[in-house]
């Protein structure tokens, strides 16, 4: 975002040193050959510098957000190259953005529910008939295309009131606040295990926009729960005081 040399991601659970980070801008296919080599669809960037927030917290995942900067500039703004994506600079709101409205996630996560993850929707009485088959069924796997999923911004109020209501493995709601944005699937895919630090957009106007990166769900899906992402419109000082053109 912004500039040619700084991208805009999530951390993972503990940050490795820039060397072990390499960056496939604009890849839309990331198979690998039989000896696990990566066969991305463009060439590799290399990171130079973490940009980690300093109040990130692994436990809560508050202030779950960082820039990494590449060691060289990544060409952008033609049809065949990368496209910027642009970052709400007001605090409030776009219409197309609030609650109730579509937003689009691109990840290359899990392209199905898994199994374990299913069999807590299911009356009981089709239990033993579907663990039977449970053995020759696929979980999903982690797609090696990039994929999209449309996604429903719920309230604040909405997120806490579902999260309230999990029998067990309950996140630390109380850590969601402004910060953050609640999702829910509307279409019957969501944002599986494997699209932490993907991009949460809208589309106004002939351009994307930023207003979310994905943070976590609840277990390998989150088809019943809500995804938290964290609101980048809350970060815009912070992304500005890190960013120095002259690097």
């Amino acid at each position: 975002m912004g500039t040619q040399n700084l991208t805009l991601v999530l951390p993972p659970v503990s940050w490795c040193s820039p060397a072990e980070y390499t960056l496939f801008v604009n890849a839309y296919d990331v198979s690998k050959d039989k000896s696990g080599k990566l066969l991305a669809d463009v060439e590799p960037s290399f990171v130079h510098e973490v940009i980690p927030h300093e109040k990130y917290s692994e436990t809560s995942l508050v202030h779950d957000i960082a820039l990494l900067r590449l060691n060289e500039s990544v060409p952008v703004g033609s049809k065949s190259l990368p496209q910027p994506v642009c970052v709400p600079m007001d605090p409030v709101n776009d219409e197309v953005a609030s609650v109730g409205h579509a937003l689009r996630c691109f990840g290359w996560g899990y392209n199905a529910e898994g199994m374990l993850d299913l069999l807590q929707k299911l009356p009981l009485c089709y239990l033993r008939l579907t663990l039977y088959f449970a053995l020759f069924w696929s979980t999903g796997v982690l797609s090696t295309t990039k994929l999209w999923v449309t996604l429903q911004r719920i309230s604040l109020e909405d997120c806490l009131e579902r999260f309230s209501n999990m029998p067990s493995r309950q996140p630390n709601i109380a850590d969601v606040s402004e910060r953050n944005i609640c999702t829910v699937t509307i279409s019957g895919h969501d944002a599986y295990a494997g699209y932490s630090g993907g991009p949460l957009m809208y589309h106004k106007g002939g351009r994307w926009f930023l207003i979310g990166v994905i943070s976590y769900g609840v277990g390998a899906i989150s088809n019943k729960f809500p995804v938290v992402s964290t609101n980048v419109q809350q970060y815009t000082d912070w992304i500005l005081s890190k960013i120095n053109l002259d690097k």
